[in-house]
């Protein structure tokens, strides 16, 4: 019996803001970061495409921090402030967006976001394409926010609108010095990624009572090293390493690890070893003599079900069913498993894991 600690429930009432008698729902920010070695990758630039990507379609709850392009390449009051949300991003786990102003597009107005012929900085907070707040250097009462730079008056003016993130990006000397914890393996530019992360683990975050966090290794920049042109030999293997190192792939007979390693993989790490792993999509389709489908190889196979032993159960067993839809036929013969019709099969394996290492509601 694994030992649980209840955390409040993430849908919480309403509660009084800070600015007069207005009401404000306090929702969880999305992402959060965990880095030992550093936070560069905490404060990330966002163009106007993505940042409408992430409010319109992945309707996060984010921190945007908003410059005025060359008018503040100068300006000290702009230099103060990109300390600030370092340390903010450090001292508190945070991860902020950054935005051009001088960048925005009039099919952003609904945003909100000031351009101005100015230095002045800003912070806004956004769920989705809704504006939570927003906070200007301009604006005395919340000075402090953009002068801080040890990020404690950020920090606290935030929490007053939005609860701390449940997802951490983290790197790998925060694994390798964390004893227990559940690691999602991703890369951002892995469509499946992105898919199980918006489909499955962010709602059933905001719908379950959770009682431990997920870290995100993002390896897309270890991947793209192996895959350029003018890799090294130890740059093109790197990557395969790294997901030999955690156990993702099938080396020495890892009953965790599914063929060369694939993303999105999730793990639960116990004293820096694989308890138990479950993954999304990746299965192997073939077609038969007599024409039908059938998944020739998956991660979720009776003999892994089997030698689970008392770790969590996964319901569907893949491997070696007929598949009667979504079948798309790619080039060179290959076949594959539409998400939509995957997705039946997938999700309520990956929530039976979620369910037993995450969910204080299905341990109760």
């Amino acid at each position: 019996m694994k030992k649980l600690l209840l955390l409040p429930l993430l849908v919480l009432p309403l509660l009084t803001g800070c600015d007069g008698n207005k009401e404000v729902e306090k929702y969880h920010l999305t992402f959060g970061s965990k880095m030992e070695l550093g936070n560069e990758d905490a404060i990330k630039e966002l163009s106007s495409s993505e940042l409408l990507a992430k409010t319109r379609d992945e309707k996060e709850v984010f921190l945007l921090a908003v410059y005025q392009g060359e008018y503040s390449e100068t300006c000290l009051c702009w230099n103060t402030y990109q300390e600030a949300l370092k340390n903010y991003c450090f001292n508190y786990s945070g991860l902020v967006y950054l935005y051009n102003a001088q960048n925005v597009e009039p099919t952003m107005s609904h945003l909100k976001i000031e351009k101005l012929n100015e230095s002045t900085p800003y912070l806004y907070i956004f769920n989705g394409e809704k504006l939570i707040q927003k906070f200007s250097h301009s604006n005395r009462k919340y000075r402090t926010i953009f002068e801080d730079t040890t990020g404690k008056e950020m920090n606290d003016f935030v929490s007053k609108y939005v609860k701390r993130p449940y997802l951490y990006y983290t790197d790998e000397a925060t694994i390798d010095s964390t004893k227990d914890q559940t690691v999602m393996f991703i890369r951002h530019g892995c469509n499946d990624c992105k898919y199980s992360l918006s489909e499955v683990v962010i709602p059933y975050i905001k719908e379950k009572i959770i009682n431990q966090n997920i870290y995100l290794l993002d390896m897309q920049k270890y991947y793209d090293i192996a895959k350029y042109e003018g890799a090294t030999e130890e740059e093109k293997a790197s990557y395969q390493n790294l997901k030999d190192k955690y156990g993702l792939s099938e080396a020495e007979g890892n009953l965790f690890g599914y063929q060369q390693g694939v993303v999105p993989t999730i793990q639960y790490r116990k004293d820096g070893k694989v308890e138990a792993a479950a993954i999304y999509f990746n299965d192997v389709i073939d077609k038969k003599d007599d024409g039908s489908y059938y998944i020739a190889d998956s991660f979720y196979s009776e003999e892994r079900k089997e030698a689970l032993n008392s770790q969590y159960t996964f319901p569907n067993i893949l491997k070696g069913m007929t598949i009667t839809e979504g079948i798309i036929e790619g080039k060179n013969g290959t076949y594959y498993w539409s998400q939509g019709a995957a997705n039946k099969y997938h999700k309520p394996n990956f929530e039976a894991f979620l369910d037993y290492y995450l969910s204080a509601e299905a341990a109760a």
